[in-house]
């Protein structure tokens, strides 16, 4: 499915982090690298394994399908190193950042292990003061600076989305924007779907001049964001035509629910171990096909040029037969003056 958004906005985050309460008490077994995306395999009493898939800067969520094992690199070599066999202490949202926070245990070793899920992503680990000890990719801002052995510094945060009261809500709705639509998105940092969302719950005009809203209308979004807080809050999942939600969307037909966010996203955007040997095949055999017709093309070229220097050396020997008679006596003329005087003879006679 070609999703509208392909990555997870702050409230599906906070959806995932609900789910992913399960893996407390577990403990990591596992972790796998295949392209761009890593795979943490947890062992959960009375669960078992939980497989968790992480695509850096996109999504987090638990997969049920076989993943085609590749050689790890050296990042993921490092967090096989230090969090094989760790236990979950906690897990949860970063406040309402697009982060997501494990506190993990390993004998006498604590561990903190970040999934950024917002621009190009990261994946941060840190010691229990917070110093990084490995991380996927090193990132400056203009803010902070994120590298090996740098305390973790998270994102700068106006307001926690989760937290938020009548009075903050407000203010924020005095911002000098031309659209409610385009206010609410960053200003509550829901992102324009949900924007969008809020405003149809409300029955307001996502177009309308915010400076127009009643007090009435500021109390019907207040009261459709905390139900659509609550409802992130207990996710099930909703697929739509572009969209998979952890709510129910408004004047929208469903056409598939399911039991969680996870299972929904799953199913819809993971593929099978088969799946991916296929596309890995298939793209090998591209590349061989790519491989022979460049070889084709480059004897085509050399073939052309063999052609062009046949047709040339065919019209000699056709001139040559036309001119038997007279090349016969030129020869015979050479070589008697050959015989008689030598070859430099020849060149000045010819």
């Amino acid at each position: 499915m070609k999703l509208i958004k392909p990555e997870l906005s702050t409230l599906e985050v906070h959806s995932i982090a609900i789910e992913l309460q399960v893996l407390a008490g577990g403990k990591i077994d596992q972790i796998y690298e295949v392209d761009d995306e890593y795979f943490f395999q947890f062992h959960v009493p009375s669960v078992g394994k939980k497989l968790l898939r992480i695509l850096s800067g996109k999504l987090a969520y638990f997969t049920a399908h076989k993943i085609l094992m590749d050689t790890p690199g050296n990042f993921c070599m490092q967090l096989r190193k230090h969090l094989s066999g760790a236990g979950v202490l906690s897990l949860e949202q970063v406040e309402s950042q697009r982060i997501i926070k494990l506190t993990l245990k390993r004998a006498d070793e604590r561990f903190v292990l970040y999934f950024e899920l917002f621009s190009k992503g990261n994946i941060i680990l840190c010691n229990d003061k917070q110093e990084i000890i490995a991380l996927l990719e090193r990132q400056s801002w203009e803010s902070r600076e994120v590298k090996p052995h740098e305390k973790y510094v998270l994102p700068p945060l106006e307001f926690n989305l989760f937290e938020i009261d009548r009075k903050q809500f407000d203010k924020k709705l005095k911002a000098d924007k031309d659209k409610l639509v385009t206010l609410l998105a960053p200003e509550l940092s829901i992102g324009g779907f949900y924007a969008e969302e809020l405003c149809r719950r409300a029955k307001l005009d996502k177009d309308m001049v915010p400076g127009t809203l009643r007090a009435s209308d500021k109390t019907l979004l207040w009261t459709e964001l905390q139900k659509l807080l609550k409802e992130t809050a207990r996710p099930l999942g909703f697929v739509y035509e572009g969209v998979i939600s952890p709510v129910k969307l408004t004047d929208m037909a469903i056409a598939q629910e399911f039991e969680t966010f996870s299972l929904a996203l799953d199913v819809f955007l993971s593929t099978s171990k088969a799946a991916q040997e296929k596309a890995r095949l298939e793209d090998r055999y591209k590349q061989k096909i790519k491989e022979y017709e460049r070889i084709l093309e480059d004897q085509g070229k050399r073939l052309a040029g063999i052609d062009g220097r046949v047709a040339e050396y065919a019209a000699v020997g056709d001139l040559m037969y036309q001119k038997y008679t007279e090349l016969k006596k030129l020869l015979a003329f050479a070589e008697h003056v050959r015989a008689t005087s030598g070859w430099g003879e020849v060149e000045k006679e010819l």
